[in-house]
């Protein structure tokens, strides 16, 4: 018999009983506003000190990437438990709060918009979750090739995020219902490849990838055929196949978290 560990479930759902309450969220965000300006007062004030005493102390940028830096870590860590805990929605905020803080590191940024790609599909929030991945072909990554490929690497285990093993189940047989509904809507392919990717059938992957690309395309064709507008240069849509290519080239990276051992979760009857 599947069921939940009750003492760590309600010890996190007392815990996070605020947190996905938009004052909440709010409260927060205003809490590091504030934190940044204190950081830039102190800096400044560090930095008067320095310049008499004529001595080397942390710059103000410094200072305030290291105030911002510890934010994300502490919004991270407790996404991280709320997401094994079952609390997908908390967890998504706490990955909002996080992104916020990483302003300026595209890479952590692309971790987190990443993470909550499947946050959100937790959460039955598929449209958010497309939405993510959209940001995420809208970076440049320049000559390093497509943003975040390297990060890719990091997600080929979902399973890492989750504490039990019947709700992985479920969102993924629920993912699959609503993919099956909703076949006609080319965005909705682009789920199918993150979440197939997360589950570590590369290949197939990058195959929906590739089929996403080919709907799109099609969508074009229609679009500029009923009014007459050129094809956009370098269409963004493009990268998608790219970043699985390079992700796959680029090896397999450490999960963001060490799967859990789902085994020793069930119970026999």
């Amino acid at each position: 018999m599947l069921r939940r560990r009750a003492s760590s479930t309600d010890r996190v759902a007392a815990r996070y009983a605020s947190w996905g309450r938009p004052e909440t969220i709010g409260s927060t965000a205003r809490e590091m506003d504030d934190i940044t300006g204190a950081a830039l007062a102190q800096g400044a004030q560090s930095g008067a000190d320095s310049t008499r005493a004529q001595r080397t102390e942390v710059s103000l940028r410094d200072l305030v990437e290291n105030r911002l830096a510890a934010r994300r870590q502490m919004f991270e860590s407790q996404a991280m438990e709320a997401f094994r805990a079952g609390h997908y929605q908390i967890a998504r905020d706490q990955l909002i709060l996080a992104d916020a803080a990483a302003a300026g590191d595209l890479q952590q940024r692309i971790y987190l918009r990443l993470w909550h790609v499947y946050a959100c599909i937790a959460a039955q929030e598929y449209s958010q979750a497309i939405n993510n991945i959209y940001w995420l072909l809208h970076q440049d990554a320049g000559e390093q090739g497509v943003a975040g490929a390297d990060v890719l690497n990091q997600f080929r285990d979902v399973r890492s995020f989750y504490g039990q093993r019947a709700e992985y189940v479920e969102h993924d047989q629920r993912l699959m219902q609503y993919l099956a509904a909703n076949r006609q809507r080319p965005e909705v392919i682009i789920l199918d490849a993150m979440w197939t990717w997360g589950k570590g059938e590369v290949t197939l992957a990058k195959g929906h990838a590739r089929r996403f690309v080919e709907a799109v395309d099609r969508y074009m064709l229609q679009q500029q055929a009923e009014t007459g507008g050129a094809a956009p240069e370098q269409a963004p849509w493009y990268r998608f196949v790219t970043l699985f290519e390079e992700a796959e080239r680029a090896g397999k990276a450490v999960p963001a978290a060490p799967a859990l051992d789902f085994e020793s979760e069930i119970e026999s009857p």
